[in-house]
């Protein structure tokens, strides 16, 4: 028995360090998706929950004063971290399959019913947990400190048999979606743990049960998560580059000359009217500067302040070519820096700029119970939509890109020559820019 015990303990630590090593691998990446930091808690709580039965293999039926204590301590997190780690896991599923590429609406849906019904017997689970040190009821502590199992204790292993067969049916669900590989590692979760808590239910004093976890999870990590963490990696440097391409599409060499030579022009003319345009010069540079290293979002009022900026010197140069007006409703939410700006400037160079006598821009802002919306019309030449993506709208498909990708915002654009042109962004609420840096 006692080398029995020592080759438990030594595969409880052994897997106790690839959990740690893979936790703190995550950590260390600084990848702050939901995803990644569900997986982050599946490794700290399989980490745990390997401590809690080490508590078994080292300490019990030996009579040392503080081992009942430990024993006891130890058990009861191996049965509560069970539940945790567990239901963890499904949100992790969960979240996973939701966001994949083509997922229908409709196995979302069914998805979070799913999690609830496994949400509803982990409390039940729990609550046994909580009564069993009073009642026996998974497990038994005797006066001489050894660990028996209670009278009821497969009534522990029915919450892992209804998270194991409702993972399956989601993941057969979505396998016509799913690579093969993502599709057999997610199932790793299910096939190995219950093959080793099969064995253990059957040979009382063979570890099988935590290495099987372990050796789910470095599947899951080299299958999965490293793949997202590559691919998380690449979106962000080419984010950062569309972000620098953004950048120098916004600062003109042709708006900056002309902006001096009206400031020039004002300093002879009207002072106080040049001390606003360089004032608001100064502020539209430098929100252009601090957007190349901006990874969070920024509230929408800094963003609009942002464009008044640079429409007060449009309407410095131009006088009253252009109008602009504001309908603000809402401005408590993010945005991602230099969202709105690039939209307004469009509106103002290709749409206003281009019409005879000029013409007005309207903004505005509204609230609905699931986004926050913005609106940028004019009322000037318009254009065929079927030019859209030619290269005088690139700095719009930046945008569209950048709000799609930081926030889950998306961009639409409706035109008529001779007419003029309506943006709208909607911003959703609880999206991205809610939950995690933009970095």
């Amino acid at each position: 028995m006692g080398n029995r015990n020592g080759i438990n303990i030594a595969i409880d630590i052994f897997s106790a360090a690839i959990t740690l090593m893979i936790g703190t691998y995550l950590i260390s990446r600084r990848n702050k998706t939901k995803e990644n930091q569900y997986f982050i808690w599946i490794c700290i709580l399989n980490f745990v929950f390997i401590l809690g039965d080490l508590s078994d293999w080292c300490c019990n039926g030996l009579g040392r004063p503080w081992y009942p204590v430990v024993l006891h301590i130890g058990q009861f997190v191996y049965y509560t971290v069970t539940a945790l780690l567990l239901m963890v896991f499904m949100q992790y599923v969960v979240e996973y399959l939701s966001g994949y590429e083509g997922m229908p609406k409709r196995n979302v849906k069914s998805y979070h019913s799913y999690k609830n019904i496994a949400m509803i017997i982990a409390v039940l689970h729990l609550t046994g947990c909580f009564l069993t040190p009073f009642t026996g009821l998974y497990y038994v502590i005797t006066d001489e400190n050894i660990y028996m199992r209670g009278d009821y204790v497969l009534l522990a292993s029915i919450l892992p048999v209804v998270v194991y067969v409702l993972i399956m049916i989601m993941v057969f669900r979505s396998c016509s979606f799913l690579r093969m590989r993502v599709t057999i590692a997610i199932l790793s979760f299910v096939v190995f743990p219950l093959i080793g808590q099969i064995i253990q239910n059957f040979f009382r004093g063979v570890a099988t049960l935590n290495p099987a976890i372990t050796l789910a999870i470095l599947f899951i990590f080299f299958n999965i998560q490293l793949d997202r963490d590559i691919q998380h990696e690449r979106d962000k440097q080419a984010l950062s580059e569309a972000n620098i391409r953004l950048l120098m599409s916004q600062i003109q060499p042709h708006f900056i000359y002309n902006t001096l030579a009206t400031i020039r022009s004002l300093c002879a003319s009207n002072s106080v009217r040049a001390q606003e345009a360089i004032n608001d010069f100064a502020v539209f540079l430098r929100a252009n500067m601090d957007f190349i290293t901006n990874d969070r979002g920024i509230s929408f009022e800094q963003e609009l302040n942002h464009v008044k900026s640079y429409l007060n010197l449009e309407q410095q140069m131009f006088g009253d070519e252009l109008q602009v007006e504001y309908d603000i409703q809402v401005m408590d939410f993010l945005v991602p820096a230099l969202s709105l700006q690039p939209i307004v400037e469009n509106a103002v160079q290709k749409g206003v700029r281009k019409k005879e006598g000029g013409g007005t821009i309207v903004i505005r802002t509204e609230e609905t119970e699931k986004d926050c919306r913005i609106t940028v019309m004019d009322d000037g030449v318009g254009f065929d939509m079927d030019i859209l993506g030619e290269n005088g709208h690139i700095g719009i498909k930046n945008v569209q890109r950048r709000l799609n990708a930081l926030c889950g915002g998306t961009l639409t654009i409706e035109s008529v020559t001779g007419k003029g042109t309506t943006v709208l962004v909607v911003i959703p609420k609880g999206g991205k820019q809610n939950e995690i840096s933009f970095g």
